[in-house]
């Protein structure tokens, strides 16, 4: 079977496929990470094609100089830990969703 999807040509819609989905998927990705930010109330949430993040600088340095308690006051640890796997959420999502819908297709 796999012979046969190079030698008829059909992988370049798998490659056309994946040239479309992948910038859709980072996207997401990052979307899921914003969103986070923007529900908890971060500092300036900022989203990028290829990132999503906030005005963090005078966090990091809190936490450079061990003072976790005034770092905690600006975003809280949790709160921190659940917008970062929210990317990965999302992409975990999307990849069950594509698995359910494309799979019976492609299995014979």
């Amino acid at each position: 079977m796999f012979t046969k999807w190079l030698r008829d040509g059909s992988w370049w819609a798998a490659v056309a496929g994946g040239a479309i989905s992948f910038p859709i998927a980072v996207l997401l990705h990052e979307l899921g990470h914003f969103m986070g930010y923007t529900a908890f109330g971060f500092p300036d949430p900022v989203l990028h094609y290829g990132s999503a993040g906030w005005a963090d600088e005078e966090h990091i340095a809190l936490l450079k100089a061990g003072d976790l308690e005034a770092a905690a006051a600006i975003a809280k640890p949790w709160q921190e830990a659940v917008a970062g796997a929210l990317g990965i959420t999302v992409s975990y999502v999307l990849l069950i969703g594509c698995v359910l819908w494309l799979g019976p297709l492609l299995l014979p």
